[in-house]
């Protein structure tokens, strides 16, 4: 009885994973472009996945997230995107997003149960400096940092102790 009742379990786990995987598996992908084509094959309330878009415009964050979606090849080709959750945390305008939902070709409205950004590709510390002290440029203060001089290299903490284990060695 009892390995019966183990194998009922395992077998009802099998069921649910496979059942799973078909039905998050069975969500088609989408490009912008593919959303005003009639011949795309997308039927009317269909869940799907649309990634190779980015952020141009936002109306609201609360109580609805609405927004405008765009490619960056094709900024004037946007569609307008409604969702009822949150904002995901780095969301602004001009990063790459993915929503997950359905699209009304009439309105050119997306119903986004899924929003998704992209991380930034390339993080550059002296950029994101430069932004920082135009930033307290415009407010009135000072950077918090002194520039180092060109061609200056910061003290090397090794030197002072491989210089500290060769006097203590002799």
């Amino acid at each position: 009885m009892r390995l019966f009742v183990i194998g009922a379990i395992f077998i009802l786990s099998a069921a649910t994973l496979v059942t799973v995987g078909v039905l998050s598996g069975g969500i088609r992908r989408f490009e912008m472009k593919d959303l005003f084509d009639p011949e795309s094959g997308m039927k009317p309330g269909e869940t799907i996945v649309v990634d190779n878009g980015q952020i141009v415009a936002i109306e609201s964050l609360s109580p609805n997230l609405v927004f405008k979606y765009a490619t960056e090849q094709q900024p004037e080709e946007s569609i307008r995107v409604e969702s009822s959750r949150n904002p995901p945390e780095n969301f602004r305008v001009g990063i790459g997003a993915s929503i997950k939902g359905t699209f009304d070709s009439q309105t050119r409205s997306f119903k986004a149960y899924q929003v998704s950004t992209n991380c930034p590709s390339r993080y550059d510390p002296k950029e994101e400096l430069k932004k920082i002290d135009q930033q307290r440029k415009i407010e009135g203060q000072s950077p918090p940092y002194k520039p180092a001089p060109a061609g200056a290299s910061l003290p090397g903490h090794r030197d002072n102790r491989t210089v500290a284990l060769r006097d203590s060695v002799r």
